[in-house]
């Protein structure tokens, strides 16, 4: 603020102005007379971020307010000027007149300040010292989340495989570009778990993946078992944000589409054994099935015995080939909606529903029906016996 007389005639407002700080020290400080290399001492604070000194020549120290304005320095301001220097620079001073005003930041602390009084009278310095402390680091502990996940944030690195490219870590980014590396060699698990997260066991850590939408969410695990299956060294894989490789190649599942994984499985059909009837094989879903009640010496049909009669196996664009344990097989009765869960042991009629899904939760949903080969049997001989009775 300045004045002509009794006119205000510039101002800036310093109300609005906050200097954050976690600690400060106050001081009153006589420095001597044609004192020289007057290490200043910032009292209880190892280092400091903001720094106010100050001075008062000509001071009465006893009555401070009675030379408040220093008419001495008023009239005299190059003869009253003290200075200071920088530690470790002493060959260059910088003169601080009535006021000295420095502030830094917790990366850049002040550097430590000497003073010079080259003047035959003491001088009075008010000195006002704070300081910022530095964040503290989260320690290391056995649990780590990251939250609002993408699934190009999960990626591996690339390193050599043979005379292609491989992988043998992830690399887990946020959005922030914080990231995490989890070597597959530390790894125990990766496991689905509830409101689309996943979660990495490690020798060290649990690792918390949650992801924005469930689709992110299956794409990133499918990515993350793709690459997975790099360890230990069964072929050269590894994750981009954009792509996936497979010895040297993009895999690409479907044209236009690169990255992700929206193919389901396929499932093959035997044909038919001996002594037992349907139409289709391979990728066609049987039909006209008809089956003896009584086979190789057992009696009903259980689920396992059912899903080996009707399926020769499963494969998967990213997955490769997905064991039948890994196959839903369920019976109903036709007309009900309660799953046979013993198979079949009576004469009937059956819904068999035959599903898979891969990594990425893509699903082959196929429906078989059923005609239990004594049932049909007895059907046709009472619709011949009803066309003798007609006729």
């Amino acid at each position: 603020m300045t004045s002509d007389g009794p006119n205000l005639s510039a101002k800036i407002d310093l109300i609005d102005l906050g200097i954050p700080y976690d600690s400060h020290y106050r001081s009153r400080i006589v420095l001597p007379a044609e004192s020289e290399d007057y290490f200043l001492h910032y009292g209880l604070l190892e280092n400091v971020t903001f720094l106010l000194i100050k001075v008062t020549y000509n001071g009465n120290y006893d009555f401070p307010n009675e030379d408040s304005f220093d008419p001495l320095y008023r009239y005299e301001p190059d003869t009253y000027n003290i200075n200071y220097y920088f530690e470790g620079n002493s060959g260059k001073t910088y003169p601080i007149g009535r006021l000295l005003l420095l502030n830094g930041s917790f990366t850049t602390p002040l550097t430590k300040i000497y003073l010079n009084n080259p003047l035959d009278t003491d001088v009075v310095l008010d000195v006002l010292h704070a300081n910022i402390d530095p964040p503290k680091l989260s320690p290391v502990t056995s649990a780590i989340t990251f939250p609002a996940l993408y699934y190009s944030n999960v990626i591996t690195n690339s390193v050599s495989c043979g005379s292609t490219t491989g992988s043998t870590e992830f690399i887990i980014t946020d959005n922030n570009t914080y990231y995490l590396e989890v070597p597959y060699n530390t790894i125990l698990s990766i496991e689905k778990s509830i409101n689309d997260t996943i979660i990495i066991y490690t020798t060290t850590r649990v690792i918390t993946l949650k992801f924005l939408t469930n689709f992110d969410f299956n794409q990133a695990y499918s990515r993350m078992m793709f690459a997975y299956k790099s360890y230990p060294n069964i072929d050269c894989r590894y994750l981009t944000p954009d792509n996936v490789y497979l010895n040297g190649t993009a895999i690409n599942c479907i044209s236009g589409f690169t990255g992700i994984d929206i193919v389901a499985p396929v499932i093959y059909y035997n044909s038919p054994p001996s002594g037992i009837t349907w139409t289709g094989s391979g990728t066609t879903v049987p039909t006209n099935v008809r089956l003896h009640l009584i086979h190789d010496s057992f009696t009903g049909w259980t689920v396992n015995q059912l899903k080996y009669l009707f399926i020769s196996g499963v494969t998967d664009c990213w997955d490769g080939i997905i064991p039948l344990s890994e196959v839903s097989l369920k019976v109903y009765e036709r007309g009900s909606i309660i799953e046979l869960t013993n198979g079949i042991i009576v004469e009937g009629v059956y819904d068999v529903v035959i599903s898979c899904s891969d990594n990425a939760n893509n699903t082959t949903t196929n429906y078989i029906s059923i005609w239990e080969a004594q049932m049909f049997m007895l059907m046709i001989l009472r619709l011949l016996l009803f066309i003798n009775m007609v006729c």
